[in-house]
């Protein structure tokens, strides 16, 4: 039996199953690739959810400094003062306590386990420093502490 020039008798067994083993290296590194994909993706709504927890929390912080810009003369006597963990009233006669009332319902509904407080310092007489903390638990950060606060402060 002739062979053609350069080709060896036996050559042909010791290349088989060298395809099968080239695809399976492929599939394991597409595997790995995806994987890598699935993390990445994952990741991003973790920190998408994040961020956008932070704005709300921003707006919100907001919300109460412009309700007291509104109502000036009742900021400097000190009536927007709000403890962390203050419950809202039930039927909130004035317009402070209306104010106070839906900033704490807000931050209830808007952000998980949300909470807030706002401490002022009146004591120049003709302006008050306001110091607004906005709390919230932020689950999917994966850390053992979850709490999250955005700390803003503002004269009035």
């Amino acid at each position: 039996m002739a062979f053609p020039a350069g080709a060896r008798p036996g050559l042909r067994s010791l290349q088989q199953g060298l395809g099968l083993i080239e695809v399976l290296l492929a599939v394991v590194i597409l595997s790995i690739g995806l994987l890598g994909l699935a993390s990445l993706q994952g990741n991003s709504l973790k920190f998408s959810h994040s961020a956008y927890l932070r704005t709300q929390a921003t707006q919100l912080a907001y919300d109460i400094a412009d309700r007291m810009r509104a109502n000036r003369q009742a900021t400097l006597a000190g009536s927007y003062a709000i403890a962390m963990s203050d419950t809202p009233l039930n039927n909130p006669g004035n317009r402070v306590d209306i104010d106070k009332a839906e900033w704490l319902n807000s931050l209830a509904n808007v952000l998980p386990n949300g909470d807030g407080s706002v401490v002022l310092d009146t004591s120049n007489g003709y302006s008050a420093r306001a110091t607004i903390t906005v709390q919230w638990t932020d689950d999917r950060t994966g850390e053992d502490v979850a709490t999250e606060q955005f700390v803003f402060e503002t004269e009035i």
